[in-house]
Formats: structure tokens, sequence, C-alpha cells
């Protein structure tokens, strides 16, 4: 029988020294309520292993769960990594590895994955836990009122559609009164998405490969219900999965769309208010508790049932199908560039 207390769930970021003060968790900033938050430290969260490692171990360590953090997968025990870093050289057949597979290839030397949208959840094996929202989060400010002034592009401006970063766009949306303004990382590497208070409309329009948005989540429209400002988003299965009703986003693909998507809005004050509302409404099914709680629930059941089925099994059989995972693992890593830059296109519908 596995020791629950012996058997807790050990978090690996790589990248750990640029945490250093989890050598002391008390010196990050808490709450109100005690829990401690990563929201003081937003700006450093910028990486997959800091969306998904950090702010997980940080939440859950709040509220007592037995996790621990280091740099290093360890043997004989619940390891939770993120997906890009997994390798050959990082861990052993006698590893137990929960990988967050995050925009990273299907991860076959882990025995568990996590995934980022509905859709990508095709076995037994992988489980669906959305995003935390974006710590530190500023909303809207309600002084704004129904007024479009600021369009936000939340990310770096290589990864919004190059058609939305052009002089016409930009002209075309002067004369609609309306800027757009692109909040990607400072030159240290710090990270500024969580202000939304001088923000109007969300845009998040990216050409991706039919097979690179499957693996995508749907994080910029919650954080847009978190800050209560309408999104105009492009077609992702993420976002679409999400959509009840034409009040959760505008789905856009081109700048005219955008322009007839604001033009709609300015002229339907109604419409924009009930977009806001909605949206927050929408958000309490995405809050750190909610996250949280699925996290909880994932960890304490399946993964913990999976963990003891794996742990019952020889060294010797682990070893033994260690190198067709292995193989498996470097397969999937090559499909998944490939598939980053081949094959239909969202929104242009072109061919690469």
């Amino acid at each position: 029988m596995i020791d629950a207390q012996r058997h807790k769930f050990h978090f690996v970021c790589r990248n750990l020294q640029k945490w250093p003060e989890l050598e002391s968790p008390r010196a990050l900033p808490e709450k109100s309520d005690g829990l401690l938050e990563p929201g003081g430290v937003y700006d450093r969260i910028t990486s997959a292993e800091d969306c998904w490692i950090i702010q997980t171990y940080l939440y859950l360590s709040a509220v007592g769960a037995p996790v621990s953090i280091s740099s290093r997968f360890v043997e004989d025990a619940i390891c939770v990594g993120c997906g890009y870093e997994i390798g050959i050289r990082s861990i052993t057949p006698n590893t137990f590895v929960v990988a967050c597979r995050g925009d990273s290839h299907d991860p076959a030397l882990a025995q568990v994955a996590v995934v980022q949208n509905q859709g990508m959840v095709d076995r037994d094996d992988t489980f669906f836990i959305p995003h935390w929202p974006q710590p530190g989060l500023i909303v809207r400010d309600g002084r704004r009122g129904v007024h479009i002034v600021n369009v936000a592009f939340k990310g770096d401006r290589i990864n919004l559609d190059r058609s939305f970063d052009t002089p016409e766009f930009t002209a075309d949306l002067a004369r609609l009164g309306v800027s757009l303004r692109v909040s990607g990382k400072a030159e240290d590497g710090r990270a500024h998405w969580h202000d939304y208070s001088g923000d109007d409309l969300v845009l998040a329009v990216r050409d991706l490969t039919v097979e690179d948005a499957r693996v995508k989540p749907a994080s910029k429209l919650v954080n847009a219900w978190h800050a209560g400002v309408p999104a105009l988003l492009g077609p992702e299965p993420a976002f679409r999965e999400l959509r009840r009703t034409d009040h959760d986003y505008i789905e856009v693909r081109t700048p005219a769309d955008v322009i007839r998507g604001i033009k709609l809005l300015q002229s339907n004050p109604e419409r924009y208010r009930s977009m806001i509302r909605n949206g927050r409404r929408r958000a309490q099914e995405y809050t750190v508790q909610k996250v949280r709680d699925r996290w909880l629930e994932v960890l304490n059941g399946p993964v913990t049932e999976i963990f003891a089925a794996w742990h019952k099994k020889s060294l010797v059989g682990k070893t033994l199908t260690f190198p067709l995972s292995c193989v498996r693992h470097k397969l999937n890593m090559r499909k998944a560039a490939w598939n980053r830059e081949h094959g239909m296109r969202t929104v242009s519908q072109s061919i690469t």
C-alpha cells in the first residue's frame, strides 16, 4: 500500500533559479485570506513552466496540499513537470511523470498528460485542467463606460497575425477613434499582460496551423472575462469550446471583421454592456479556487490511481518499455515541430 505522505506531489521547475525565493515561500506576498498569491510576481510569470509549475505549486501549497518543488525529477514519486522539459536525460525508467503538455508535443515519456483544452482529451491518461487566471489582473476601469478607444493585444507582437500589424489597419481603426495597443514582454523579459484598466476590447488572432491551434488554451478569453473586457477572437478550438452565446465573444478572422465588430458595439452600447456582464458571470467558472479544485481532483483521483498501478510494476518491466517510450517521445517532438509550420492555416486558409 502506498503511503500518501511519502508519495507527495513533486513539482519540477528546471529553471528554478528564476525563483530563488521558493527556498523560503513565505517571502512571497500573501492575500488577506492567507492564500499565497502569485499576483505580486505577475511580471515574472511568462513561460510555460511559470504558468503551469510555479503557479500550481504555489496555489496548492497555500492550502496545505502535500507538494514539494525542485529542479530535478525524482524516482518513485508523482512528479509534475512541464512537457517541454521532459527528456531522456532528465528521467529514468523509475520516474513517474505528470506532464503539463502546454503547446508542446504528446509526451510519451510521461504516464499522465495534462492538456489545455477539452478537445485534447483523447485517452484515459489525459486530463483537461484550465490555465490559472492571469495573476495580478487589474480589471477594466468602470468609469470608461461604453467608450471604445483602446483595443489590446496581450502578447508579443510576433504572435499577432500580420494583417493586423499594418498602416492600413491602423488607419481604419483611427477613423473609428480607436487605437491598437500591444502588450509584449519588456527587454528584461518581464511582462505586463495583467493590466486591463485602460482596455476596451481584447483582440487575439493568430494564423496558426490547424494542428497547432488544437493544443492552445482559451486563456485570452477567460482573462478577458475576468477583466470585464469584451473580446474579438480568432477561430481557435479552445475559444469555440467555451462559447455558449454570441455574448461570450465575437469571432473574427480579418481586419475587416474587427472593424465590423467595433462598429457593432459602438452602435449598440447595450450589447457592449451585456458582453461585460456575461463575461463576469462566465469568469466565475475559472477562478483560482475552481482551477485549484480541479488540480486536486485530478491529482488525488485518477493520477494517484494510475501511479498506484504503475508502482506495482517491476523495475525490470519499466526498464524494458523505457526505450520504446524514448523513441515515441522523439518522434512526437518532430511531429509537433512539423505541425507548427506545415498544414492548413486557421485564418488565411492557406496551406504551408
